[in-house]
């Protein structure tokens, strides 16, 4: 599976606005409902609507990283270093980050309403840990899940 993400616009045909009908026949009835947020597990894929039933908020997340292709401002959201991929939103978003309390393992653009997260930082591992979990810390220097809303979602 592959997507494109473009912040403040959408996923693939999924334009961020969109009404609910309108990703329905895009992509078919989500696999569970919670609230205004709809599952499409198979997808790796949830979108959250506003009270109105309009496409507020997609993530896309990675628990397997190797089923789906995700793409933005030309790299991959989910192969490419975390600090590497921040200076490429940086740069092609011409925007900073929004250091908040959940940083580094949530990276904000709040110019974009854009997020990636991470379970884990390079920075939890002690020197110890580093080497008893190896694969654990390769994998927390790459996010494991990317979100965009609408313009102003996150302020």
């Amino acid at each position: 599976m592959k997507y494109l993400v473009n912040p403040l616009v959408g996923v693939n045909e999924i334009l961020l606005g969109s009404d609910r009908g309108s990703v329905v026949k895009i992509i078919g009835a989500p696999e569970s409902v919670e609230g205004r947020t709809e599952y499409y597990d198979e997808a790796r894929f949830q979108i959250t609507y506003t009270r109105k039933g309009y496409v507020e908020f997609i993530e896309i997340y990675a628990d397997e990283p190797d089923l789906i292709e995700v793409e933005i401002f030309g790299v991959s959201a989910f192969q490419t270093n975390k600090e590497e991929l921040r200076q490429i939103v940086e740069t092609f978003g011409n925007c900073s980050i929004s250091e908040d309390d959940e940083y580094p393992h949530v990276y904000l653009f709040e110019s974009l309403s854009l997020s990636f997260w991470s379970d884990s930082d390079p920075n939890d591992f002690s020197e110890e840990e580093v080497e008893q979990y190896s694969d654990d810390f390769r994998a927390s220097h790459f996010f494991k899940s990317v979100g965009i809303g609408t313009k102003g979602y996150y302020s």
